[in-house]
């Protein structure tokens, strides 16, 4: 299997390396900006920035233009910087009013939520929806300057309300854990990656761009999406336990499968939690579909004409073994 010989580079000197290299990254001065804006009203580690930034540059298609993968990146960092700033609100604060507000904001037309007041929160809340609304209105005018915005905006606001979707479904999952089971988890939640979100903006600089293999494109780039999210959901569901987050797709398997009950998923239950994931078949069984959907995509790029895929594939590839380096750090 791929996915084996992929997780058996990584020795103790291997996750080291990768390691030291993520925290040696020197982020972009326009970058750093916004990690300076978020430290203002999130506590997340500057290790998922830098993380975050590796991950870009390793996925971004070929096909974008030379002249527009600086700010193609740009766009994406601070699409991320907001995916965080809304899965805080969901999955740490918990409070509905809030994240409905900040969604809202994402919703609206530029027009109107221009002058959105936003005067019913307490001051460290008001400061983070304020920087939600910059984000947004910063990110639109960004991608405004990619040679074809106008012919894949309307797909780019649909593929950003399946991710505002997955957040709140995670909000939903939380709030009642025996909503809680598997496909929708795999459904919903796959979004909150932004993987089409991020390959709808790479069209937006691509100039050879076949509009024809669209459809195609799109499911290449879904089964991209899925990849990542096992990735993240296999790396980051013990730091959730103690969130008392329970919206992993992790935890939807373990539930349906018998291997955890309702009564299990509490924060101080953790180390019990733990032990009855780690003796499952569950890292095996999500391995198995991450090696499948990478056999997919190797499949359908045969057919894409517009550029090889090859180079996400490895991209791919580094993801999975930077998600395992990490365990942790994110």
């Amino acid at each position: 299997m791929i996915i084996e010989k992929i997780l058996k580079q990584l020795t103790p000197e291997r996750i080291e390396k990768e390691i030291k290299a993520i925290q040696e990254v020197k982020l972009p001065p326009e970058l750093q900006k916004w990690v300076k804006e978020y430290e203002k009203v999130g506590d997340r580690d500057e290790f998922i920035w830098k993380w975050s930034y590796i991950g870009l540059k390793k996925l971004t298609l070929p096909s974008v233009s030379k002249k527009y993968r600086n700010l193609v990146l740009e766009a994406k960092f601070i699409s991320i910087v907001l995916n965080v700033l809304l899965d805080d609100l969901a999955d740490k604060r918990k409070n509905k009013n809030l994240l409905e507000k900040a969604i809202n904001i994402c919703i609206l037309r530029n027009s109107v939520q221009k002058d959105l007041k936003l005067t019913l929160f307490d001051k460290e809340d008001q400061s983070c929806l304020d920087l939600i609304r910059e984000i947004w209105l910063f990110l639109n005018r960004t991608i405004k300057r990619l040679p074809r915005y106008k012919e894949f905006r309307d797909i780019f606001l649909y593929d950003y309300q399946q991710f505002l979707n997955s957040v709140r479904y995670g909000y939903l999952i939380n709030k009642n854990l025996n909503l809680i089971n598997i496909i929708e988890d795999q459904i919903y939640s796959s979004h909150n990656m932004q993987g089409m979100i991020m390959g709808t903006m790479d069209l937006m600089a691509s100039l050879k761009f076949n509009i024809n293999e669209l459809g195609l494109f799109r499911e290449i780039i879904w089964r991209a999406q899925r990849m990542g999210r096992i990735g993240n959901s296999l790396t980051t569901w013990k730091r959730e336990i103690l969130e008392n987050d329970f919206s992993s797709e992790i935890f939807g398997y373990a539930l349906i499968n018998g291997i955890l009950s309702q009564k299990d998923l509490r924060k101080e239950n953790s180390e019990e939690i733990v032990k009855k994931i780690e003796k499952s078949d569950i890292k095996n069984y999500f391995l198995n579909e991450w090696e499948k959907r990478y056999k997919e995509i190797r499949e359908f790029n045969k057919e894409m004409k517009s550029f090889n895929f090859k180079e996400v594939l490895e991209g791919l590839e580094s993801l999975i073994v930077m998600h395992f380096c990490s365990v942790g750090f994110k």
